[in-house]
């Protein structure tokens, strides 16, 4: 089956189960060479196995900007230039606001937000000179709407959609797009 993603490269953080696996799964059977990177080597590990195609796995702390850059700089080395990057990596925390404590509000923030970013900035100054990519940020109905008890998820799934707002002004006539 030909494909227009045969012959691409896409980065998918949060690969190593959920939304982000089946993200990167749907992409490999579409004939990318698949990026996958998430926390946990034996996630990936095994996330691997189940996917078809040319793909590499990075194991990173994507709360770490240095980390972040890393990963780029790995799957690009081993599969060649990003086109696309999905921005999956997450975690999902029930707090009211009474209960939100500083550590776990930096770690939703960093992971949401932050990954988004430094992910963003490794790839788009190829993406820019190539005149294409594709930047998907994946947030949440509560990144639209406030929902009781995920004070921190929400408050940084928001983060993700004004990120996607910058860029779509950002990127207008690039040949880069965004979307959230």
């Amino acid at each position: 089956m030909s494909s227009r993603l045969a012959g691409k490269t896409v980065l998918v953080s949060g690969a190593s189960r959920g939304i982000g696996l089946a993200t990167a799964q749907r992409f490999a059977s579409l004939g990318a060479s698949v990026g996958l990177v998430a926390s946990s080597a034996q996630r990936l590990s095994d996330a691997a196995v189940h996917l078809d195609g040319k793909h590499h796995v990075v194991a990173a702390d994507l709360t770490d900007p240095a980390e972040c850059a890393r990963a780029v700089s790995e799957v690009s080395a081993a599969l060649g230039p990003i086109d696309v990057l999905v921005s999956c990596a997450g975690v999902l925390r029930r707090d009211f606001i009474e209960d939100v404590a500083p550590a776990d509000f930096e770690q939703s923030y960093r992971l949401h937000a932050g990954a988004a970013i430094w992910l963003t900035q490794g790839v788009l100054a190829g993406m820019r000179e190539r005149g294409y990519g594709r930047i998907v940020l994946v947030s949440s109905e509560l990144g639209l709407i406030g929902g009781p008890s995920y004070a921190s998820y929400c408050s940084s799934k928001w983060a993700m959609v004004g990120l996607g707002e910058v860029l779509t002004h950002e990127l207008a006539g690039s040949g880069v797009s965004a979307t959230v």
